[in-house]
């Protein structure tokens, strides 16, 4: 009954291709940490970067080997899920430079993977094992209300200040 452990329809992690690759990857390795850490690269390295793919489930990812950042992040998060890890989807904002949309905030989504009593985000599209500060969380797993809202969101200025 676990929501960040449950297969859905698009988490399949009970898919059989799933529950294999998770297991060649983590194999023996002790800790969950270590474990989410390894499962994250294959996901990097996998899937070619698409932008605008759209595949509801885990499994169809896995087969199509291309995405965007929800397809990385959901493949990710099944094999946590296959690998016994408490993981969960992470919609929200990051600040990045894709080419001629230039430097600025841009919608993404990644992951988060329960080690002890922590959650830490990783974000399997840009190969980070910890995610940066340049990602704001807006959702995480089923509790996604304000996504809503990043259509209308216009941000023309940040500062950064000291506290």
């Amino acid at each position: 009954g676990d929501a960040d452990q449950a297969a859905t329809i698009e988490i399949d992690w009970e898919h059989q291709a799933l529950r294999d690759l998770a297991s060649a990857v983590v194999g023996s390795t002790p800790g969950t940490w270590a474990s989410a850490r390894k499962l994250s690269r294959p996901v990097y390295e996998r899937l070619d970067k698409v932008y605008g793919q759209s595949r509801d489930r885990a499994s169809e990812i896995l087969k199509q080997g291309k995405g965007d950042c929800t397809e990385h992040s959901r493949l990710f998060v099944a094999l946590c899920r296959a690998a016994g890890i408490r993981a969960r989807e992470v919609k929200g904002l990051v600040y990045a430079n894709y080419g001629q949309g230039g430097p600025g905030l841009y919608w993404h989504a990644w992951a988060e993977v329960k080690v002890g009593d922590a959650w830490i985000a990783v974000d399997p599209t840009f190969g980070q094992d910890v995610a940066d500060a340049t990602h704001i969380a807006l959702g995480r797993g089923s509790r996604q209300d304000a996504i809503s809202l990043v259509g209308s969101l216009k941000v023309t200025r940040a500062d950064a200040r000291k506290p």
